[in-house]
């Protein structure tokens, strides 16, 4: 009987047996510390064209006792995985300047400002990105200050609210469908971005 050609090396988890790297034998992964870190451990096995590309058609597979099993994940592994991704991604977008844009509208001029302009110095004076990306300071009257400060908190507030209701929603989750249909960008999306200074 004639012996496969080796196709690739496939690394799996030590303690699960779950398939987490492939390493195509046509390439040389000498110098990568995760793939002498590999041979040294020995959690490898050595596949044939048919094996690697099973076990990259998308699905999770583990290696157990010698061969390849398609993996059966609890649905509370699960659920707490997509938990955790979904919280990075919610990290991800509240911390964006994206997120913290608005824009300030009169009768007269509108002028867009991004998170940087939180922090601001306690002085009748503010600087403001225009919606042509130039940085304009403007001096204010002490009452129009201190107006302009608490629409931003409002502002502020209404964001923060909708970031500590969404991680509520993640974290009482029961079901990954349920994280799925989570759309943060939507959500964050409800909060009016044009505040009217009279």
């Amino acid at each position: 009987m004639i012996k496969e050609q080796v196709f690739a090396k496939i690394r799996f988890d030590k303690e699960t047996k779950i398939i987490n790297a492939y390493f195509h034998c046509n390439e040389n992964w000498g110098n990568r510390s995760d793939y002498q870190e590999m041979i040294k451990e020995g959690n490898f096995f050595e596949a044939s064209k048919e094996q690697y590309f099973l076990c990259v058609s998308g699905k999770e597979y583990c290696y157990i006792d010698g061969k390849i099993q398609e993996c059966v994940i609890p649905e509370t592994v699960k659920l707490e995985k997509a938990k955790a991704k979904k919280i990075a991604e919610l990290k991800t977008i509240y911390s964006s300047d994206k997120t913290w844009e608005c824009t300030l509208k009169n009768t007269t001029n509108s002028i867009t400002k991004t998170k940087k302009w939180f922090a601001l110095n306690l002085s009748p004076s503010m600087e403001f990105e225009t919606d042509q990306k130039t940085i304009i300071t403007l001096a204010l009257t002490q009452d129009k200050y201190f107006m302009i400060l608490n629409l931003l908190s409002a502002f502020g507030t209404k964001v923060f609210n909708v970031n500590k209701d969404l991680q509520t929603r993640i974290n009482l989750a029961t079901k990954v469908l349920d994280i799925d249909a989570i759309n943060i960008e939507a959500e964050f999306a409800k909060v009016n971005k044009i505040i009217t200074v009279a």
